[in-house]
């Protein structure tokens, strides 16, 4: 019974998911910019969408966007993306990754928590082979949240392969190069209630991960945790207001990344932070 309960299992940061109108055309601005390796991810024929992606280890930057508006409005991922796009492109919602969600899905249910799955998924490459996962949604994964200025609680996703498996499928297709310059460093969600969020992430996450701790940022209150080796930052969408826009126009959800050089180099550590597609991306060392 003990196990049942309890249900302790890994978690890391799978993926942050980056809205925008041309996938492939962003990632070469990546490219350029930052000097990663991308690749196309391929079509997700049931939601209407397709992605490119840049991996930095197993956590990655997923560039969505919309291949069918039709076919995407009838899926809660085309649906999300459509939204995230009235807004602008940007960051959306991020995934954490776990490998024992059965026993995630058990505790929700035990503790009367609501929750959406397992759910089954795949994608086609553009090499014509099948990638395979399952999702598991807090909530409803209805996109109410984001109608009420808050984030959405991440989703977990469980791949069909082990990490292990994964890394060297990846490695061999050329998508995790041999040399990477980058690891993603840090997360930084905004939200209009930051309390509000940090009490959905503890009901459903706090047997997985650390407990957030309060900083003071700016001005105002704000949160970090680590997931994984990420640290993942909560933050309120009216902190850099004047800076970074009115609160009330700003998509509640993942506003800026950060990735940690790991290249020795001569050259002077920057703070500036640069925009691509609406995600501030925040390069340190």
């Amino acid at each position: 019974m003990a196990d049942e309960v309890a249900a302790h299992t890994d978690l890391a940061l799978d993926h942050i998911v980056h809205v925008v109108h041309d996938p492939n055309g962003v990632r070469k601005d990546f490219e350029r910019e930052f000097g990663v390796n991308t690749v196309s991810g391929g079509e997700h024929s049931a939601w209407g969408t397709y992605n490119a992606l840049s991996y930095f280890g197993l956590s990655y930057i997923e560039w969505l966007g919309v291949r069918d508006t039709a076919i995407a409005a009838t899926s809660a991922f085309g649906r999300l993306a459509q939204l995230r796009l009235s807004f602008g492109e940007g960051g959306s919602l991020f995934a954490v990754r776990t490998s024992q969600m059965e026993r995630m899905a058990r505790s929700w249910q035990q503790r009367g928590l609501s929750f959406v799955g397992p759910v089954d998924a795949s994608r086609k490459r553009p090499d014509g082979t099948t990638v395979r996962w399952k999702m598991l949604f807090p909530r409803s994964f209805d996109g109410s949240e984001v109608e009420r200025g808050e984030a959405m609680l991440p989703f977990v996703i469980e791949w069909e392969n082990d990490d292990s498996t994964r890394a060297f499928d990846l490695q061999q297709t050329g998508a995790i190069p041999s040399q990477q310059i980058y690891k993603m460093g840090g997360a930084h969600v905004v939200t209009r209630d930051v309390d509000a969020w940090l009490n959905g992430w503890n009901d459903y996450f706090s047997e997985h991960a650390c407990t957030p701790e309060r900083r003071h940022f700016q001005g105002s209150d704000s949160f970090f945790m680590e997931v994984g080796g990420t640290t993942l930052y909560v933050e309120s969408m009216q902190e850099n207001a004047a800076e970074l826009g009115n609160e009330r126009t700003r998509f509640p959800g993942v506003d800026r990344i950060d990735l940690i050089r790991m290249e020795r180099t001569d050259e002077a550590p920057s703070n500036k932070r640069r925009v691509m597609a609406g995600l501030s991306v925040h390069v340190v060392r």
